[in-house]
């Protein structure tokens, strides 16, 4: 399933990295903060599925160094990608335990990030409830795939896998430096989302979000990010795809001077 997502040319615009654990130093954090496989470009069926393969399930589940490191990790992420949605995806095929950990220790690993990295959790087979932690994650409720079947086992893993990718699209995205020697022109910015099989789409611009479509800027007069509306943000999650910021052309909808 991890291996069908990676190489999936769906997930073109995204990057993702991989970690296993537990680790033979199970209890480092240090451990899981650097990544088998680090953060690249999809898709990327060969390098995730040759890290996969080198590693056999194994040993307790020491969930809260895990998601500290993967915590850490995602942090550098963020801070060398400004703009960009990162999120953490969780899955474990047994309750958290050895070096300290239970629901309410990972769960709150999660929450320290909520708000700006969201923790997906996926649950495979029975591994009690892990609701906790994706609700301290800012994601609401974790799925939990069934094992009765291996061929539905990977299939239902594919799909909560699919539904997460479509929901970390972002919504807000700060305003990219202009080229050297240039000015920032807020009525030459247009926003322009091409869903997955489909044609590029050039939002309007809608400062009060009348109708819930469109984007805006966060302050017009003092612009640092661009926002997607309501229910466009609503739609473009929901179908996935890409968002390009696109400058020097004028804007698409009537920007108030």
């Amino acid at each position: 399933g991890l291996t069908s997502v990676f190489g999936d040319a769906k997930s073109a615009g995204m990057s993702a990295s991989l970690q296993f654990f537990p680790q033979s130093n199970e209890c480092s954090t240090n451990v899981y903060a650097a990544p088998q496989v680090s953060m690249r470009a999809l898709p990327d069926a060969t390098t995730f599925s040759n890290a996969i393969s080198s590693n056999s399930p194994n040993g307790g589940t020491p969930t809260v160094p895990a998601l500290t490191g993967a915590v850490q990790y995602a942090q550098s992420v963020a801070k060398g990608h400004p703009g960009d949605k990162v999120a953490i995806v969780l899955v474990t095929d047994g309750e958290p335990n050895d070096c300290n950990s239970d629901v309410q220790g990972v769960a709150s690993v999660a929450a320290s990030t909520a708000s700006t990295i969201p923790t997906f959790v996926i649950g495979i087979g029975n591994t009690g409830n892990l609701d906790a932690i994706a609700q301290a994650g800012g994601t609401g409720k974790a799925t939990i795939v069934s094992t009765n079947s291996p061929q539905q086992t990977e299939a239902d893993f594919q799909t909560a896998l699919n539904a997460i990718r479509g929901i970390t699209l972002a919504c807000e995205y700060q305003i990219p430096p202009p080229p050297q020697g240039e000015q920032f022109d807020e009525s030459k910015v247009n926003v322009v989302y091409t869903p997955i099989n489909g044609g590029a789409q050039t939002l309007s611009y809608n400062q009060s979000c009348t109708g819930g479509t469109g984007w805006h800027y966060d302050d017009p007069n003092n612009p640092t990010k661009i926002e997607l509306c309501t229910s466009t943000c609503d739609a473009v999650q929901q179908a996935s795809g890409k968002i390009d910021i696109v400058m020097g052309c004028a804007t698409n909808g009537v920007i108030p001077h």
